[in-house]
């Protein structure tokens, strides 16, 4: 995930999954509370997705990216 920290605008996300397939990106803030959910493309097990992080105000996130049972989990600071 990069850039981390963050300061406004958009981060990338590089993922590498175990088989080709969408799988749900979900950002939440430090509650638990869900704050942004996109799918990665299902044709590809490894790239990169942009982030559209500018609403988010600063403090500390978690990127969850799940694909059946494979799940991986980044902290993100946003700094404004």
């Amino acid at each position: 995930m990069g850039p981390n920290p963050l300061v406004g605008g958009f981060a990338t996300l590089r993922y590498s999954l175990p088989k080709a397939g969408p799988s749900a990106v979900t950002v939440y803030d430090v509650t638990g509370r869900s704050v942004a959910v996109t799918r990665t493309p299902g044709h590809l097990a490894t790239g990169s997705l942009s982030l559209d992080m500018r609403s988010l105000s600063a403090g500390i996130y978690l990127v969850k990216v799940e694909a059946g049972d494979y799940s991986a989990t980044q902290k993100l600071v946003v700094q404004k």
